[in-house]
């Protein structure tokens, strides 16, 4: 039944392909071996929005090498080594497929971008989460693209946050950054304490309420900002990026942990 099922889809997915009229295509992303270990890792996008303009907006994991988006060479940050990284690619076009602009995101860890939204303010938004390195030439300082440099961690605790919320306008301008964790998560305690980010959404007016598993402490948004117990929470924000409050969830996860050389890999069961 599965099987027929299956094929009944497709089948009537192309009869609806098959009526439309070709438009544009564009490529894009790096040419390096992504680690054979981890299938997940290539170039993609997963993520896809417009603005009211019709402009067109995505974001997706990439490699580092001869890193482009249809034509436009970029600057990559992850690592190139067996044990290749992702980093993170903003990229947004017109309607009719001409390239805009692009945001490169990330370091010589993993990072991942989990969501991408517009409201009808002019702006444009992603979350995800990074991780930053030590100082370990030639590991690369963690980049929100050339906007935001972020300095390998020593022994500051607040250069090791992993969640991160973004904004830039329409034509790509970085607006803000708030990475809302703790400055007290450390790198002796932050498998454990990390907070982790899941995804976003934003309405109209700039309003953005976002989901993610915290941990307790004192977060970096300014009014009513002590996390006191652990577990999934929305947060909302306004188009100034200010944490305008928050309201935990009465559901509960399993959290595994899996450590591996420069990454870390969550699991959240229900």
């Amino acid at each position: 039944m599965k099987l027929t099922f299956s094929l009944t889809l497709v089948a009537l997915s192309t009869l609806m392909v098959s009526a439309q009229a070709w438009q544009w295509g564009l490529r894009g992303g790096a040419i390096n071996s992504m680690n054979p270990q981890r299938s997940q890792d290539f170039n993609n996008i997963n993520h896809i929005t417009t603005d009211q303009a019709g402009n067109i907006y995505t974001l997706g994991p990439v490699g580092s090498v001869g890193l482009q988006v249809d034509g436009h060479p970029l600057v990559a940050y992850s690592a190139y080594s067996p044990g290749s990284t992702t980093d993170i690619l903003v990229s947004s076009f017109k309607p009719d497929g001409s390239f805009r602009w692009a945001k490169v995101i990330g370091g010589s860890s993993d990072d991942i971008g989990q969501s991408i939204s517009t409201d009808n303010m002019g702006n444009v938004y992603v979350s995800g989460m990074v991780l930053n390195t030590p100082y370990n030439p030639p590991y690369n300082q963690l980049h929100f693209d050339t906007d935001t440099i972020i300095p390998h961690y020593t022994t500051t605790d607040s250069l090791q946050k992993i969640m991160f919320m973004i904004q830039y306008d329409t034509a790509g301008t970085f607006q803000w950054l708030h990475m809302p964790e703790p400055d007290t998560v450390s790198f002796a305690n932050r498998a454990a304490n990390n907070s982790i980010p899941w995804r976003h959404c934003t309405d109209g007016n700039g309003d953005t309420w976002w989901m993610a598993n915290l941990r307790r402490g004192q977060f970096s948004w300014a009014v009513n900002n002590i996390i006191t117990q652990d577990g999934e929470y929305i947060l909302k924000y306004n188009p100034q990026g200010q944490v305008t409050g928050y309201i935990k969830l009465d559901i509960e996860f399993d959290r595994e942990i899996i450590m591996a050389p420069g990454r870390f890999i969550w699991r959240m069961t229900l």
